[in-house]
C-alpha cells in the first residue's frame, strides 16, 4: 500500500499542478487545497520513523516551490504569504491528527505499519527515478547512461561508516 500510495500521489500531482511548477504567488482554489494537504502529508511523513518529510515534499512537487516562496518572503514579496500560511496550517493540523493516528496504528498494528513504512520508502524510489518534479529545467529519468556509480558508492560508504561509528559508540557507552 505504501508503494501504491507514492505512485498514485506522483501521478495525481501532475493533474493538480498543470504546469508542474507551483507558484505560491499565483494559486487557484484547487492549488490552495493541495498546499494545505501537502502540509498535512509532509508532517505525517516526518512523524513516521524512517521517512523523510523533504522526500515527501519532493514527491508532492512542493519542495522547490516552498523553498522559493520562503526566499521570496525573505525578500519582502508578500504575495506568497497566503500559500505559506496554508502550508503551515496544514502542518499544524497534520501534526495534531497524525501523531495520534500513527501512535495508535503502531500500537495496534505495528507489523502492518512497518510494512507500510517500508512500502513508502520503496515507493519513494519510483518518485526519485522519474526525475525532478518541480524545477523549470527538466531532467531525464535515472538510467544506466546518467547513473553515477562513484556517487552511489560514496553514499553507501558514508552510510556504512556512520553505522560503524554508531555501533562503536553504542558499545562503548554500554560498558
Amino acid at each position: 500500500m505504501g508503494i501504491l500510495f507514492v505512485i498514485i500521489v506522483s501521478s495525481v500531482r501532475t493533474k493538480i499542478i498543470h504546469i508542474n511548477i507551483l507558484s505560491f504567488s499565483d494559486l487557484n482554489m484547487l492549488e490552495y487545497s493541495y498546499v494545505f494537504v501537502c502540509g498535512i502529508i509532509s508532517v505525517s511523513a516526518m512523524v513516521l520513523p524512517g521517512i523523510s518529510g523533504s522526500t515527501f515534499l519532493l514527491i508532492l512537487g512542493m519542495y522547490i516551490p516552498l523553498i522559493d516562496s520562503i526566499n521570496m518572503l525573505i525578500n519582502q514579496d508578500f504575495s506568497v504569504l497566503i500559500g505559506i500560511f496554508l502550508f503551515i496550517a496544514g502542518v499544524f493540523f497534520g501534526f495534531v491528527t497524525s501523531v495520534r493516528l500513527i501512535r495508535k496504528a503502531l500500537k495496534k498494528r505495528r507489523k502492518n505499519m512497518m510494512h507500510f513504512i517500508i512500502g513508502l520508502t520503496i515507493g519513494s524510489l519510483y518518485s526519485i527515478a522519474i526525475g525532478p518534479t518541480n524545477i523549470s529545467s527538466s531532467n531525464s529519468m535515472i538510467n544506466f547512461s546518467n547513473f553515477d556509480i562513484i556517487g552511489f558508492i560514496i553514499g553507501i560508504s558514508i552510510l556504512l561508516i556512520l553505522e560503524l561509528i554508531r555501533k562503536k559508540t553504542t558499545i562503548n557507552t554500554a560498558k
